[in-house]
């Protein structure tokens, strides 16, 4: 069953709705408790809302609803197992990663890498998307909310106990 454009506004609108109601509550939150909730729930918002203006911004133009069929991809095997090991490698080694060299060192390395090899992005853009996401990870943490992230085991990182 394909969805119609009525289920894809309907849905949409709903998580628009829920995506501004949880910025908009965690307005009351106190203290640092805010930061998270309006991190994550207003790139959201602003994201379910460039997705509808873009399908609706054909029907503000008179042209109507562009069909679902020609947007979408089809896969006829989804669930390869090249395709499959090729994701469990790249979020294993993201979490290795993470785990001998932290967060904040291993996040932008781990895109710049990721963009060049597996989308195959130019090193430019790699490298200024890279390190816009360092700074984005510096001045949220260490800067606003004081909070180092965990460094890493090789830069005096100890892992908790279990």
């Amino acid at each position: 069953m394909r969805p119609s454009h009525i289920t894809y506004l309907s849905v949409n609108l709903c998580y628009l709705a829920f995506g501004v109601f949880i910025v908009l509550e965690s307005t009351k939150f106190a203290g640092e408790g805010r930061i998270v909730p309006l991190v994550i729930g207003v790139p959201t918002v602003l994201m379910i809302a460039t997705a509808l203006w873009a399908r609706l911004r054909a029907v503000f133009r008179g042209e109507g609803f562009v069909p679902l069929d020609e947007e979408e991809k089809t896969f006829d095997d989804v669930a390869s197992w090249p395709a499959g090991f090729t994701v469990v490698a790249w979020i294993t080694g993201l979490f290795v990663f993470i785990l001998f060299f932290g967060f904040e060192f291993s996040v932008p390395i781990y895109t710049f890498l990721y963009l060049i090899i597996q989308g195959r992005v130019s090193w430019s853009r790699s490298f200024i998307v890279a390190a816009c996401l360092w700074l984005l990870i510096y001045v949220s943490f260490d800067v606003l909310l004081n909070n180092s992230l965990f460094p890493g085991i090789f830069f005096g990182g100890v892992l908790p106990d279990l």
